[in-house]
């Protein structure tokens, strides 16, 4: 029996994945990826890219602001030809990794990890590093252990910034080939900052090997906006690190 174009396109859908962050939207359209810092304009870069998708899609999307999200449901009213999956449905569906033992977690960091086992078998770790750095883990049943989540790099320039008289002005991007002790201000702020973060990670990686797997040879997939800046430290220690640069949006893929 001869399939029709609509059979093909129920097999084979149009796909938007959707990552909604703190400082900007991701977008991945089938395989192009695209992404909008939150400027005056993103907003319409966000409705120029869509005026021009004339097929149908289907689209699933991670937020982890709900100020952004609530703007681009509002865009997305205006597409009938795209059809909107909530995470919570997406999640629900899936059976790659079972979420059932762990409370609040995010959705980011679910769709991480599923981006995670679409590049290799479980057991694996993942470190997002954005607004907040999460690490996580799912063990080789595919059971989600839990993770951690702290203060991303410029998350705590800022609060040192906005909590201090003397600690103003502060700019990371200059050192970032650099680490040593700080010869002024600047330097030490940003050695001190670049220092608990690189830590932070090791040790609750070590941790997680440790006291979860009960091993070392877990693979680590590292991605968001400071993980290139961070990766070229993290790897002195020989870890076994896999710099994937949209892992949630790989997640949301996988799933639709």
């Amino acid at each position: 029996m001869m399939e029709t174009q609509s059979d093909i396109n129920l097999i084979n859908p149009n796909k938007i994945a959707i990552d909604i962050g703190n400082s900007r939207i991701k977008l991945a359209i089938n395989d192009e990826y695209y992404s909008f810092e939150y400027d005056e304009n993103w907003k319409s870069s966000l409705v120029n890219l869509l005026e021009s998708l004339n097929e149908n899609f289907i689209l699933a999307y991670s937020s982890v602001n709900s100020i952004y999200e609530s703007d681009f449901l509002d865009i997305m009213i205006n597409y009938s030809n795209i059809d909107i999956i909530k995470p919570k449905d997406l999640i629900k569906n899936q059976k790659l990794i079972k979420f059932g033992n762990i409370q609040g977690m995010g959705y980011d960091r679910m769709f991480g990890l599923i981006g995670a086992i679409s590049y290799d078998e479980p057991a694996l770790i993942t470190v997002d590093c954005g607004t907040a750095i999460t690490v996580n883990a799912v063990d080789d049943n595919g059971i989600c252990k839990g993770g951690a989540i702290f203060a991303g790099l410029y998350t705590q320039i800022k609060a040192l910034a906005n909590n201090t008289d003397n600690l103003k002005n502060i700019t990371l991007n200059e050192y970032e080939h650099s680490f040593g002790i700080g010869k002024n201000t600047n330097e030490a702020m940003t050695m001190g900052v670049l220092g608990s973060t690189i830590g932070g990670i090791q040790y609750l990686i070590e941790k997680i090997k440790l006291n979860e797997f009960h091993r070392k040879n877990i693979p680590v997939f590292i991605t968001g906006g400071y993980s290139k800046l961070l990766l070229n430290y993290l790897t002195e220690k020989k870890e076994i690190y896999h710099y994937k640069e949209n892992l949630v949006l790989d997640g949301i893929m996988t799933l639709l």
